[in-house]
């Protein structure tokens, strides 16, 4: 009975959409378009709310920024200099996990073999880099991978636009035509909803006078696209550590008419 009055409805149903086809066009996709626009507003919101999270200590990360005041009032960037992060963790024992990551070039020429490419996303890092964010390792050294003058850590899709099918763990990449490094690790592909991103790594301490054009570790007066990374451990206060840093940047360089000062941005936030 019930199976009759079904096909029954349906059978209603379907004379109606014949017979009004433009009421019953305007009901059915002004309904497909709610659900869409729902859908959409739902993933949106869920990459949103998910930002950075797959890193292990998301809520412990926080990114070094500056502030400089003069005059004609108050300017901050994200950015950091170039000093700062080995001279923090040298006078303050509560910083144990702090890096750099340098954004250099626009373009870095990247040669293995035949195969040259143009890359846009390579970045000069400390080591420490990958203690602080949970950069999944698939092949390779999980743990320390850019203490070598020589390493190169790499994305899954720079590993196979370079080196195909094979291992490419131990295998050399030439950069700018003069310097060899050799792969220590390849790393998944970071996911869109992080702030960070890269496709190769390689050691701060190459980034030395030779390719900078000048001595960059005692550079306390200038930004060359360099941002500080730090992991706090849970019982250390990071408005307590702000306190005792206050005037920090002042003491290792004066500048007139600028007063300069760091605070700590939670990446989370």
């Amino acid at each position: 009975m019930e199976i009759i009055m079904l096909k029954n409805y349906l059978k209603i149903a379907l004379r109606n959409l014949k017979r009004y086809k433009g009421y019953s066009f305007i009901n059915i996709a002004g309904l497909a378009i709610g659900i869409t626009c729902c859908l959409l507003i739902f993933l949106y919101i869920n990459q949103e709310l998910n930002y950075d999270q797959f890193h292990k200590n998301s809520d412990q990360i926080y990114r070094v920024a500056m502030e400089s005041s003069t005059s004609d009032g108050k300017y901050q960037t994200a950015q950091s200099v170039f000093p700062l992060a080995p001279a923090l963790k040298s006078d303050y024992p509560e910083v144990s996990k702090i890096a750099r990551i340098l954004f250099w070039s626009e373009k870095s020429l990247i040669q293995s073999g035949d195969k040259r490419f143009f890359e846009k996303r390579l970045v000069f890092a400390d080591n420490e880099l990958f203690d602080i964010f949970t950069f999944p390792v698939i092949e390779g050294k999980k743990n320390n991978p850019l203490t070598e003058k020589d390493s190169i850590v790499i994305s899954e899709s720079t590993a196979k636009k370079y080196f195909g099918n094979e291992n490419p763990v131990g295998k050399i990449l030439q950069y700018d035509n003069q310097y060899n490094f050799r792969v220590t690790a390849v790393i998944a592909d970071i996911p869109l909803n992080s702030h960070l991103h890269f496709d190769l790594a390689i050691p701060i301490s190459v980034f030395d006078k030779k390719i900078a054009g000048f001595n960059p570790e005692i550079q306390w007066g200038g930004f060359f696209g360099n941002y500080t990374y730090l992991l706090l451990p849970e019982n250390v206060s990071v408005e307590r550590l702000e306190k005792k840093t206050k005037g920090y940047i002042t003491r290792h360089k004066k500048v007139a008419g600028i007063e300069r000062k760091i605070f700590f941005q939670r990446m989370a936030d």
